[in-house]
């Protein structure tokens, strides 16, 4: 008998697309300037702090 086995990457694809595109522009804005530049992600710190804010935690300084 034939056995077919069939699995949906549209969504790896989309992702890999994504990676690459990231990687170009990147590689080009390092290759093209001629000053540093520095880049932070403060993304994962800036939902733990709204995750302490949603649990009543009040007393953030600055």
């Amino acid at each position: 008998g034939i056995v077919v086995i069939y699995r949906d990457i549209t969504e790896r694809k989309i992702a890999e697309k994504a990676m690459v595109d990231s990687e170009e522009r990147y590689r080009t804005i390092f290759q093209t300037t001629s000053i540093p530049i520095w880049e932070d992600d403060y993304s994962e710190l800036m939902n733990a702090i709204e995750g302490l804010k949603e649990q009543g935690v009040t007393d953030f300084r600055r």
